[in-house]
């Protein structure tokens, strides 16, 4: 430790070290930039529709591959991103009607043991839950819902009437509740070439590590 850091650490002593760890290979990590470069050039050259053909392109080269819900669904894919709300909240509904749920509540089929997005920030009991975290579902019992909170690694209930309001499903995220995430599975991206900025640009920003289907 040289003296600087050193003297840093002696004015700051609770201060955190924060590293980016993209962990996604030299390889891809190449074929990602060179991609994302062409996309914004074919956006400011060619607006939306450059960057679709582009895009259309990758998928011909392999870099990506298209398929539809039914076949995403079928190979196990369980993660996936949307820009537009209404499109995240049909796929999910499409998601939660294949849950042999234990207990449904206005339509959705919850079980135990399933992730949650938090859509709004609150507090339960000391314990406060925060908008775009994921929460894992305990236990559904007598219009009481238990979740596990990540970061004090502690477990807390909120009525049935909270749990509607303020926890949604979370098989299918914007990419904007999404940023700064890790996905360490595959995932799709919905509705692509609908988007005003190409998805691979919104995973490329948003994401350390990837696998791209």
């Amino acid at each position: 430790m040289d003296r600087k850091t050193e003297y840093i650490k002696q004015l700051f002593p609770n201060i955190i070290n924060l590293k980016i760890n993209k962990r996604v290979d030299k390889k891809d990590r190449k074929i990602m930039k060179q991609l994302h470069s062409k996309l914004l050039e074919a956006k400011d050259n060619g607006g939306h529709h450059a960057a679709v053909k582009v895009m259309k392109d990758a998928i011909k080269k392999g870099i990506f591959k298209s398929m539809t819900l039914e076949e995403a669904m079928k190979q196990g894919i369980k993660k996936g991103f949307s820009f537009r709300h209404v499109v995240r909240r049909y796929i999910n509904s499409k998601y939660n009607g294949k849950v042999e749920g234990d207990e449904s509540i206005n339509g959705v089929r919850y079980k135990e043991g399933m992730e949650l997005l938090c859509s709004n920030a609150g507090q339960r009991n000391k314990i406060k839950y925060h908008k775009n975290f994921i929460y894992k579902l305990i236990k559904l019992d007598k219009h009481k819902a238990t979740l596990y909170e990540p970061l004090d690694n502690v477990e807390f209930k909120i009525e049935e009437s909270m749990l509607m309001r303020n926890f949604e499903l979370s098989n299918v995220r914007t990419v904007h509740s999404a940023q700064g995430d890790t996905v360490n599975e595959p995932y799709f991206i919905a509705d692509w070439q609908h988007y005003h900025t190409s998805p691979e640009y919104c995973s490329y920003k948003s994401r350390t590590q990837s696998h791209f289907t």
